[in-house]
């Protein structure tokens, strides 16, 4: 999927690095602006990149901005990475999408492995996501998760589900999980260290 993604971030972020103004003896080397909420991503951003002959300071520049999820945090970045004229913005999470794509309608955005960027507004459609944003999504609803992990492990006496109440994606598709009819077994909800009450 990253190496999707890397041929996604290129062609952007060469077609945005070629301007008006510059001839073919100076054409600019492109400059990535990373949106990050999870470091983790990072290694596997600089492993595709170099796969397809990219090297951060050699023929590519990437502005990396690491951000926790809080609206106004992750605002103040995208909006820094749109100062700073970066030809495309990539993001890893749905709060770091939704910041940029608030922050610009001009520079494209590119998305990874989000949970529901229809149902975020973040693209109109998979096949047709139209304005300045795209890429690519997991979207799968947890309560088949649940029911994939009771058909692995049937023994298993409780579940627990972490999620995060400021991600928007995660409300939708985690909770309706935590009802454990379905399963049979009990659930509990756990949201940024405080329990639900087990269904």
């Amino acid at each position: 999927m990253m190496r999707t993604l890397a041929y996604l971030v290129l062609f952007a972020a060469l077609m945005g690095s070629v301007r008006a103004e510059d001839t073919a003896q100076s054409v600019r080397i492109p400059r990535v602006g990373y949106l990050a909420t999870h470091a983790t991503w990072t290694r596997y951003f600089h492993a595709a990149m170099k796969d397809l002959g990219y090297l951060e300071g050699k023929n590519l520049v990437v502005v990396w901005r690491l951000s926790d999820e809080k609206s106004e945090h992750m605002a103040s970045a995208a909006q820094e990475l749109v100062g700073l004229d970066v030809d495309i913005i990539f993001v890893d999470s749905t709060p770091a999408a939704l910041a940029a794509k608030s922050a610009t309608n001009r520079i494209p955005i590119v998305f990874a492995g989000l949970v529901d960027p229809i149902g975020t507004g973040l693209v109109a459609s998979l096949a047709k996501p139209g304005g300045n944003v795209t890429g690519t999504t997991i979207i799968t609803r947890d309560v088949k998760r649940v029911e994939l992990l009771k058909e692995a492990v049937p023994t298993v006496a409780m579940l627990a589900i972490f999620w995060n109440p400021s991600n928007s994606a995660a409300s939708r598709y985690c909770l309706p999980a935590a009802d454990g009819h379905h399963v049979g077994r009990p659930i509990e909800t756990c949201r940024q260290g405080r329990r639900r009450e087990r269904s």
